[in-house]
């Protein structure tokens, strides 16, 4: 449902879009889906750049878990493969 919520807002609600592609960088992240999730994270936090907003405080606490998640994993790789 999600999905679909997210190919709506971005055709007509770039904010929507936005908050959308945060919630599910954040699923992604829960479902250990790295790649999927930094992308939606770059996405979301490129729309806010390009509208100039902060992120809004109740958005806080799910966009620093997302973060730390993707830099564990990011680290956790690095060290699987010997770096």
């Amino acid at each position: 449902m999600l999905e679909r919520s997210l190919a709506v807002h971005r055709s007509w609600a770039i904010d929507g879009a936005r908050q959308r592609a945060g919630g599910l960088a954040a699923l992604a992240c829960d479902r250990s889906q790295w790649p999927r999730a930094a992308h939606l994270l770059h996405e979301a936090t490129e729309i806010r750049a390009a509208l100039s907003i902060p992120v809004p405080p109740c958005e806080f606490p799910l966009l620093r878990r997302t973060r730390a998640a993707l830099s564990a994993a990011k680290m956790s790789r690095t060290h699987e493969c010997g770096g």
